[in-house]
């Protein structure tokens, strides 16, 4: 990931240069100029989705690899014009062999359901025959992470056992200082700060007031609930 330095941005600079974008290796930049220097008419330069633009190959064709037929065909072309010994008549496994698409993944985004490091702190009951939703299940979530997060609800999934559960919108809050914020009424997004907490609640008012105790104090997950995670939806079981 790469980004120019911003003493040196100036007012015509693009996306690539004020925001960190996916970039090759030095390694692999310096290999394509040597290969350049010494085989101009037969290198050829491939690109896995969209990358971070350099100006010595600005013009020059670039085969944008993909699974799609027309993608793998333009690179057969290219290979061919570079006189390479490529044989594709009377044969059709070329077209669909391999996974490009596979290598397609956002670099700042760890693998698995929950890749931002979200934990949940605590979960429990809360009856209130006089509120407006009266029944629901409340929820602490650390950012155990590096990375302040923004942060809105997605869903709710139960699961075989679990609750049925309704998520309603302006439900979160963060907490600073002693305080959760806002005090009264929750927000539809936040921004949460490595280390710090937020709650929200779920609304289970199809169950009774004893029920929802008895799930709640049970170490079994109650359902799954889906957060949208600075653009990725996460899902956190409860």
């Amino acid at each position: 990931m790469a980004r120019l330095g911003r003493r040196y941005l100036s007012a015509h600079d693009g996306h690539e240069e004020k925001y960190l974008t996916p970039q090759a290796r030095p390694n692999v930049l310096f290999e394509a100029g040597m290969a350049f220097g010494k085989y101009p008419d037969r290198t050829v330069i491939c690109v896995l989705g969209a990358t971070r633009k350099f100006s010595d190959i600005e013009g020059r064709h670039v085969v944008h690899l993909s699974n799609k037929p027309e993608s793998r065909q333009k690179l057969a072309d290219r290979l061919k014009t570079a006189k390479c010994l490529v044989k594709t008549e009377h044969k059709s496994d070329w077209l669909h062999s391999g996974d490009f698409d596979s290598a397609l993944h956002n670099p700042d985004i760890r693998d698995g359901n929950n890749p931002f490091r979200l934990k949940l702190v605590k979960r429990w009951a809360n009856c209130d025959e006089h509120a407006t939703y009266k029944r629901k299940v409340w929820m602490h979530i650390r950012n155990d992470g590096d990375d302040c997060l923004a942060i809105s609800h997605s869903g709710w999934k139960a699961m075989s056992g679990g609750m049925r559960a309704k998520i309603v919108s302006s439900t979160l809050q963060l907490k600073l200082g002693g305080t959760w914020c806002p005090e009264k009424q929750g927000v539809d997004r936040l921004h949460l700060p490595p280390g710090e907490m937020m709650q929200t609640w779920i609304d289970v008012g199809s169950y009774s007031p004893d029920e929802i105790e008895r799930r709640c104090e049970a170490e079994t997950p109650i359902g799954t609930l889906v957060l949208l995670v600075s653009g990725t939806e996460v899902e956190l079981p409860v």
